[in-house]
């Protein structure tokens, strides 16, 4: 008998197959939705844990504007609960790419680590010298391997003139960075003000004495985004900026002295200096004067050469006329000695020519001696001519030695001058210098100091977000198709059982049990509810997390997806879809099984035909064909199967709208914000508080990028209400301020009033999440816990991010000061009224002076509208699943139909009904059945549109919550093509129904 009734099972699944599929087919559609979309989140965060532990993604990172030392890293490194520290270098930098012929591009290079922040290498090999890198895989590819990347200029924030230590870098691999989840990649003061991509060098490609930040990992082994591992960052926050600023004032404190001591060397030295020059100045006074009186004494002696010439000259022509003088005597003494002679010779035979003799030789000797005595005169006055030519000749060599000698002193001192002047020069520039060295030190403040978690990473704020959008969805759509599911499986094992009243009265009569023959048909739903349970489980696990990632590959992609088979989950759901099966099924069974077999064994009597409310209606009602009428009667007599469809078809409708509504709610918000509220195009940080002479510099330095500019304050705040605390943007101004011009501040009802002395305007997706209103008091409070209270005066609307305006006499007279850090800057547009170069013309914003930084409102546009197109994927997801389940449904309740009037069919068949208007007599009444779930379904679209988007929540947004007309236009004729599509498929089965076995009598 069991084994007759388990045959009898078995033949009624594969005699009603497409039944039973029908079953596992809405089951494993529902449980997979479930499994899917639930299981997406933990899958994703998953795979982003294991990918940031891996790669040992920092958990803080440590800014100190004074840098690092390998000993404050140490000291870092030693704080309880950190696990490891380790300094890094970073800077901007626009370079050339070897083989590019395009423009300069902009990088960002960073430091090859040891632990933190590793690299994920997809090709090539790791640096292993300074001089080569590994570049970005979204931007580079394998070809560029071996390719040169040229420094051209470096950001001027990093003095990083001496940063780097090579002018070019040789790419050796490219690679991922768990520091760039996504495709974002930064903005730079540099170049058009956007970084291309990013590049890492080894610490030997590093040329600086400290590190430009520090990063640190936690004792923390909790999964992301957890409640516990968000608790053990927070937990870490405290001692990490205790031992950062204790290690940046100590770093203080060394610079400090180093520069007082350097200082104190330059003072010293510049002394000296003074003191040589001083030696130096008498020296050349001294030399000025030797090289005076050496002149003089080099005139005298010319004087005393000129008389010396004079005299010698004279000496000359004295000796000229003492030769003449003595040759004329000798000349005369001669004659008379000739004439003596002759005298004598004429006398000689004489007695006279002894006399004359006598006379002769006398003369002769007295001339001789004359002549003698002349001649060593005239060799005294000829050696005295030769010593004084001598001496001439000598004081004009010393003359002309002198001459050079005062010639040489005067280039020595023309030079000494030269040099004098040039210390005087370096002097002074020493005492300039050494003032503005005073200056620098005086000017030496404490260090700012700066402890940044995750948060601070775009990367991984918008992968935390981007999973909590799936998580909202997982709350809502997974119960509706569980509900649906379940009213199918209900609609089918009754309609089941009602075809089976027979069978079931006989296996009564037969002495079967009720347990035994509802095991049956429990049996039969349970069967395909468990099979598809299980194959939705499966299917979903991997088909949702895989089509989610792969749509979200657009902006990250970092890592293969690591799928999870999550046991519990699988139990819950499948669970949760035999339950909703054997339920439905007892229900089904329940009321005919309490009656006794013989009634169960009559046929049931067919419901009796009513008049309805149409009929009343005689225009209408008399001008329908007789077809149209039974038609009409026929969807209001068979109550059961009217309400099973509209309740099926309606929830497709529904889940369409919701679909279609969530795209319209999420696809102007970019828009909505930046075109119609957010009009700044730039916003300007400045490094300190500017005054009034200077924020007119900056306008007129930078006259050709700005069109209109408004100063103002901004501050991050904590807002306290109701037990809630969320931290906002605090925007300051004054009342006269344009501040419409930047920020259209308006409600339903139009524009807002700027609010007066102590009251504020907050925007509506703020104030619904702490559930005020307009007259609400709140608390405002600052990083240094000073408090304010404020009134609501007004909620305008916003969509990105959260703020809180007031005017400047609230803030100075709660906290004692106002301030200017910021400015609101509107650009130069074209024709079209567009900004042409929005990160050129904020590269140049940011090299003007006393910038700190610029946000380029264009990139964080784009940055929304990429988030947004990622949540298109999962709309499209969400609405091809309901289009699934509207087929399915219409599929089923419209094969039931058919089948439970067969007998119906058949006779209008043999009344000679031809085909086409057989399955328009038919198929009218799905149509119409349609139409009525349709205009049911539209509402209910909305009300579970509201409550999905209610579910949908991300920090950084908030919706425009609506659904456009055509939205509910487009999901009614997308219902009415499923019943088309299936009209069609049923068509032919229809169409094969036999009249002579559909009319035998029941035996």
């Amino acid at each position: 008998m069991k084994n007759m009734m388990s045959k009898s099972t078995l033949k009624e699944i594969s005699g009603s197959f497409s039944r039973w599929v029908a079953i596992l087919a809405i089951v494993a559609l529902g449980v997979g939705f479930f499994s899917g979309l639930k299981i997406s989140t933990d899958t994703f965060i998953l795979t982003g844990d294991k990918y940031m532990k891996e790669h040992n993604l920092f958990d803080y990172e440590l800014i100190s504007t004074l840098g690092f030392e390998q000993e404050n890293v140490e000291e870092i490194a030693k704080v309880n609960g950190v696990e490891s520290a380790e300094g890094s270098y970073s800077t901007d930098a626009t370079v050339h790419i070897e083989g590019d012929e395009s423009s300069e591009r902009v990088t960002k290079l960073h430091t090859i680590s040891d632990s933190i922040n590793t690299l994920s290498l997809i090709d090539g090999e790791m640096p292993v010298k300074g001089n080569q890198c590994i570049a970005d895989s979204k931007y580079f590819t394998e070809e560029d391997i071996g390719k040169t990347i040229s420094i051209i200029s470096t950001s001027k924030d990093d003095d990083s003139e001496n940063l780097l230590a090579y002018d070019e870098y040789t790419i050796t691999g490219i690679a991922d960075s768990v520091l760039y989840l996504n495709y974002e990649r930064g903005s730079t003061s540099l170049g058009n003000g956007s970084v291309s991509f990013f590049i890492f060098i080894p610490k030997e490609g590093w040329d600086s004495e400290f590190y430009t930040q520090m990063y640190v990992k936690i004792k923390n082994d909790n999964q992301i985004f957890t409640d516990e591992y968000e608790a053990a960052v927070e937990n870490m926050e405290a001692p990490l900026t205790t031992a950062l600023e204790n290690s940046a004032n100590s770093r203080y404190d060394e610079i400090l002295d180093e520069a007082n001591e350097k200082l104190a060397d330059a003072e010293k030295e510049l002394n000296d200096a003074k003191e040589e020059l001083a030696d130096g100045e008498q020296k050349l006074s001294d030399n000025e004067q030797n090289l005076i009186d050496g002149e003089n004494e080099l005139i005298a002696n010319r004087k005393e050469l000129i008389k010396a010439e004079e005299e010698l000259k004279q000496a000359k022509i004295e000796y000229n006329e003492g030769v003449k003088k003595y040759n004329t005597e000798k000349e005369n003494a001669y004659a008379q000695l000739e004439q003596l002679k002759a005298l004598a010779e004429q006398a000689k035979d004489t007695p006279l020519y002894e006399q004359y003799i006598v006379q002769y030789e006398a003369a002769k000797e007295q001339a001789e001696q004359q002549l003698a005595s002349a001649k060593i005169e005239l060799n005294k006055g000829l050696k005295q001519i030769k010593d004084g030519e001598e001496e001439i000749a000598d004081g004009k060599r010393q003359i002309v030695k002198a001459q050079n000698d005062i010639d040489e002193g005067k280039r020595e001192i023309a030079d000494a001058k030269a040099e004098l002047k040039d210390g005087r020069k370096e002097i002074a520039d020493a005492e300039e210098e050494l003032d503005d060295a005073r200056d620098e030190v005086a000017d030496i403040e404490n260090p700012d100091t700066y402890v940044l978690d995750r948060t601070t990473n775009i990367g991984y704020v918008c992968f935390e977000n981007d999973t909590n959008i799936v998580a909202g969805l997982a709350k809502v759509f997974p119960l509706f198709f569980f509900i649906v599911a379940a009213l199918v499986v209900m609609t089918t094992m009754t309609r089941m059982v009602d075809e089976q009243r027979t069978q079931i009265g006989v296996l009564k009569a037969l002495g079967y049990s009720k347990g035994r023959i509802l095991f049956k048909y429990i049996f039969y739903s349970s069967s395909a509810a468990i099979l598809g349970g299980i194959l939705g489980f499966i299917v979903g696990s991997y088909l949702f997390p895989w089509v989610i990632w792969e749509a979200y590959g657009i902006m990250y992609g970092f890592a293969p997806l690591s799928f999870i088979i999550d046991p519990a989950l699988g139990t819950l759901s499948i669970a949760a879809a035999l339950i909703c099966a054997v339920g439905a099924t007892f229900y089904s069974c329940y009321r005919d099984f309490s009656e006794v077999p013989a009634e169960l064994i009559r046929p049931k009597a067919p419901a009796t035909g009513k008049r309805i409310l149409l009929e009343r209606v005689h225009f209408i009602w008399d001008r329908l064909k007789f077809l149209h009428k039974v038609s009409v009667r026929n969807i209001f007599r068979y109550k059961k199967r009217f309400f099973m469809m509209v309740l099926g078809v309606c929830g497709c409708t529904a889940l369409l709208v919701t679909g279609l509504g969530i795209r319209d709610s999420i696809k102007n918000v970019v828009s909505a914000q930046y075109d119609e509220i957010y009009h700044v195009d730039y916003t300007v940080n400045f490094d300190k508080d500017i005054n009034n002479d200077e924020k007119q510099e900056f306008i007129d330095e930078n006259s050709e990028i700005i069109s209109d500019c408004m100063f103002l304050y901004t501050i991050t705040v904590d807002i306290r209400a109701n037990d809630m605390v969320k931290s906002i943007n605090m925007v300051v101004c004054e009342n006269d301020s344009p501040i419409n011009t930047f920020i259209d501040l308006h409600d339903d009802s139009g524009q807002l009033p700027y609010p007066k002395v102590d009251e504020c305007i907050i925007n509506e997706n703020l104030a619904n999440q702490m559930g005020l209103t307009t007259g609400d008091m709140i608390t405002v409070a600052d990083s240094e816990m000073g408090e304010m209270k404020v009134k609501i005066t007004g909620l305008c609307e916003n969509y990105v991010y959260n703020y809180i305006y007031i005017n400047d006499e609230t803030f100075e007279k709660n906290w004692g000061h106002t301030e200017t850090n910021s400015a609101f800057v509107l650009g130069r547009t074209n024709e079209d009224g567009e900004v042409e170069n929005p990160h050129e013309d904020g590269a140049l914003l940011m090299n003007a002076d006393n910038v700190a930084s610029v946000s380029v409102t264009y990139d964080f546009r784009a940055r929304i509208d990429n988030m947004m197109k990622s949540l298109n994927y999962v709309i499209a997801l969400v609405v091809i699943c309901a289009a699934m389940l509207a087929f399915i449904v219409l599929y089923n309740l419209t094969n039931i139909n058919i089948t439970e009037r067969i007998r119906e069919i058949a006779t209008i068949k043999v009344l000679g009904f031809y085909p086409k208007e057989t399955s328009a007599y038919v198929f009218r009444e799905n149509i119409v059945l349609t139409a009525i779930s349709a205009l049911v379904g539209l509402p209910l679209g909305k009300v579970l549109h509201t409550f999905v988007m209610s579910q949908v929540k991300i920090d950084l947004l908030s919706f425009d919550i609506h659904i456009e007309p055509l939205s509910y236009i487009i999901a009614v004729i997308a219902t009415f093509i499923f019943a088309a599509v299936v009209n069609f498929v049923l068509y032919f089965k229809l169409n094969n129904i036999s009249m002579t076995e559909s009319l035998k009598s029941i035996e």
